[in-house]
């Protein structure tokens, strides 16, 4: 999505698509809006109010500045950003990739793919305390967090308070205790949730992102070994077999949201362009419809054996070669497993 972009955002119902996600979030009261860009591509817009309140606006610019500056995987990625005026008021408009405000999901979302998210979080708080950016963040919480739509990987937001730490760094420990009353809100907020326990008190996110419950969890021990795959210079057929295996043993629907249909098609895939790839992303996007759920009937099933696998296995044998052709073959093999299970 280039800069040069605009959208024109309305009320609660419009005629364009426009949704009214979230009506008043954080201490700025933004709104999210699901919409449209002008090529018809999904976005979310994240929609904040000026007043005549300096201290006011001036967190508005806050929290968009900081969302232009800061790039990590794990923080919401401004695409581009506008001025609207609605309803007789100013707003200031920051439009990202398709992303849902995680009050709104959490209750959709498994054990595994909670404590992964987590590590999402804490890895971002992680790089805003390096030496490099010297920030604590100082608003930690369920409604200044993002689930982005392709990947389920959780990406931090809400900078509107966002400051320079000072020289000895002690407001980092700010920020560790909130992430751990964000870790009590959700379990607060999530019934399939019990319990979280660190096993112990961190002081720094370092400590947290070394803590048990994390290193020791299937479905980010997975993703690390993917990353290590993606990045790897030679890709052999004992790579995809070993990422099999340990695909077999993790339940099959967190991966298929946070890793399989996210990540994993679209850095493979789907910005290659060429009518091949392009029928690979149709053939994923529909998969991921399907099975997104909480359980994966006999229809769906049938479905994925009478269509999606056999697209798959006509794509496996074409002439696409290396990482990508091993990354069908996975999916292949994994789309098998679930049909089969």
């Amino acid at each position: 999505m280039g800069s040069s972009q605009s959208i024109s955002l309305e009320g609660e119902e419009s005629n364009n698509g426009d949704k009214v996600v979230v009506d008043d979030i954080g201490c700025c009261h933004a709104r999210v809006v699901d919409s449209f860009g002008e090529d018809n591509d999904p976005i979310t817009a994240i929609e904040y109010p000026l007043t005549f309140d300096e201290i006011h606006n001036q967190l508005v610019r806050n929290a968009v500045d900081n969302m232009r500056k800061l790039r990590h995987p794990c923080v919401l990625k401004m695409e581009w950003t506008q001025s609207v005026r609605r309803d007789g008021q100013d707003h200031r408009v920051v439009v990202v990739s398709p992303a849902d405000v995680l009050e709104n999901v959490l209750h959709l979302l498994s054990f595994d793919e909670v404590i992964a998210g987590l590590n999402d979080i804490a890895r971002a708080i992680d790089f805003l305390h390096n030496p490099q950016n010297g920030l604590v963040h100082n608003s930690i919480c369920v409604s200044s967090v993002f689930v982005c739509k392709q990947t389920g990987k959780w990406k931090l937001c809400g900078f509107e308070r966002c400051e320079k730490a000072n020289a000895n760094g002690n407001e980092f420990t700010s920020d560790v205790l909130m992430f751990l009353s964000f870790i009590d809100e959700i379990v607060e907020k999530s019934p399939h949730i019990q319990s979280l326990s660190l096993g112990f008190t961190p002081k720094t996110m370092k400590d947290l992102l070394n803590a048990h419950v994390f290193t020791d969890n299937g479905l980010i021990q997975f993703e690390n070994k993917l990353n290590s795959f993606l990045f790897c210079q030679s890709h052999t057929q004992q790579h995809v077999e070993d990422l099999f295996q340990s695909l077999q043993s993790l339940p099959p629907l967190p991966v298929l949201r946070r890793v399989v249909f996210g990540g994993l098609s679209q850095r493979m895939c789907l910005h290659v362009h060429s009518p091949t790839f392009s029928f690979v992303e149709s053939v994923v996007r529909e998969a991921a419809s399907l099975l997104c759920g909480d359980e994966v009937n006999e229809e769906q099933k049938t479905f994925m054996k009478t269509v999606v696998l056999i697209h798959l296995e006509r794509l496996v044998r074409s002439r696409v070669s290396g990482g990508r052709k091993l990354f069908l073959l996975l999916l292949f093999h994994f789309c098998t497993f679930v049909c089969e299970n």
